[in-house]
């Protein structure tokens, strides 16, 4: 649904309404009066509260490079398209009180993407670190068990952090923007409506380093999507090469507890890339949970599949349901996953229950089984291999 704006108005947005859409041409801006707005692109997913301007960092390039969104129920004032220059002087003469207002808004907005950079930067230069060391400890274990490598070069074309393509950030100013969302505000609007060169110039200034950070984090998405590809996305990637190096040692007879403790390693990583891209840049991996926990079990169990049939049949003739009363907690705190994430998993799965069509495709529906999905390996792996480790009979 695409809203369609009134100018010099007030428009009612209901939630889940694009108000925007990124790579349109621009025909508008507003102010938020009321409500939450999401902002997003692959690379950026950030929430924009009362008193943001909509649409005025994009004026310069003409059009939208973000969709904006109702991320709730919202009013906005929409203003006629018009020059960036002129629109930053017509704003702040049309109302001196606007001038603190895109100031400190447009500060907040630099913090929640430099958020967004840091951790994108952070986590792939850890991941890059991490596929390069699984790479050679893959090759180790494969020649300690006399395995030969059918695909030896599964990281042929992995570019390091450094080389992804950059756009220039002015740390210092960034650093110094964040700083000014902490003065309070009476002190931001006293010294902006000094003079209205003031605010015109940081507003400028601003918008360029929003802009900057804007391709910078779509940058840093792409790259860090070529990371989940060396990892489990491509044919022959980390995960599929050692989940099969692992079943061939595991044929023989070898031991795989090595092989088994990278193939840990991996998945942990998937997961850090699947809830960072998803979390901080709307962007989902599509990840098959579903492959990833039948790989793992594949591992790590000894019984035969006549076995397990086998102990199935039985279990169906004598099993007494009402044993599994109060059995999520229980397998919560069997996991050993902290207090956090299993409140968080807990709240997910109670907001699943009371979903009338479990597989909808709503923005709701699909949240809440993300909400699963993310913390669901961690809990299945923790309670798997404990009971594994224990060495009883369950």
């Amino acid at each position: 649904m695409s809203a369609e704006l009134k100018l010099n108005s007030v428009n009612q947005i209901i939630k889940g309404t694009e108000i925007y859409t990124r790579g349109t041409a621009v025909t508008s801006m507003c102010l938020v009066v009321k409500g939450r707005i999401r902002i997003t692109t692959e690379g950026v997913n950030v929430v924009a509260g009362s008193g943001n301007f909509l649409g005025l960092c994009d004026l310069a390039a003409g059009e939208y490079r973000v969709t904006y969104t109702a991320d709730s129920d919202a009013v906005i004032y929409a203003f006629p398209a018009m020059g960036f220059n002129q629109a930053v002087r017509a704003l702040i003469k049309v109302n001196k009180d606007y001038a603190a207002l895109i100031y400190s808004t447009l500060g907040k907005y630099i913090r929640e993407l430099s958020r967004i950079y840091d951790d994108m930067g952070s986590t792939a230069a850890k991941v890059y670190d991490f596929i390069k060391y699984a790479d050679e400890n893959y090759k180790d274990i494969a020649s300690k068990a006399g395995i030969s490598l059918k695909k030896t070069d599964i990281t042929e074309g992995l570019r390091p952090y450094e080389s992804r393509e950059t756009y220039g950030i002015d740390a210092d100013k960034v650093l110094y923007y964040k700083a000014c969302c902490n003065v309070p505000p009476e002190v931001q609007k006293a010294f902006v409506n000094v003079n209205p060169v003031i605010p015109a110039y940081h507003i400028v200034d601003e918008v360029a380093i929003i802009n900057t950070l804007i391709s910078q984090c779509v940058s840093d998405a792409s790259y860090i999507r070529e990371l989940a590809g060396f990892l489990i996305k491509n044919d022959d990637s980390l995960f599929k090469s050692v989940f099969e190096l692992a079943k061939t040692m595991k044929s023989r007879g070898i031991v795989i507890k090595e092989a088994v403790s990278l193939f840990d390693g991996i998945i942990d990583n998937v997961n850090l890339l699947e809830n960072l891209l998803y979390d901080k840049a709307c962007i989902d991996l599509e990840v098959d949970h579903g492959y990833m926990e039948e790989a793992y079990f594949t591992l790590i169990s000894s019984n035969s599949k006549k076995e397990e049939e086998d102990s199935t049949e039985e279990e169906e003739e004598t099993a007494d349901v009402s044993v599994l009363n109060g059995s999520f907690g229980v397998i919560l705190d069997y996991s050993g996953v902290d207090e956090e994430m299993a409140n968080q998993f807990r709240g997910f799965m109670e907001q699943f229950a009371q979903l009338k069509d479990k597989m909808a495709t709503d923005d709701v529906a699909r949240k809440i089984r993300q909400g699963l999905l993310k913390n669901y390996y961690n809990i299945y792996r923790g309670v798997f291999l404990r009971d594994y480790e224990s060495g009883e009979e369950t």
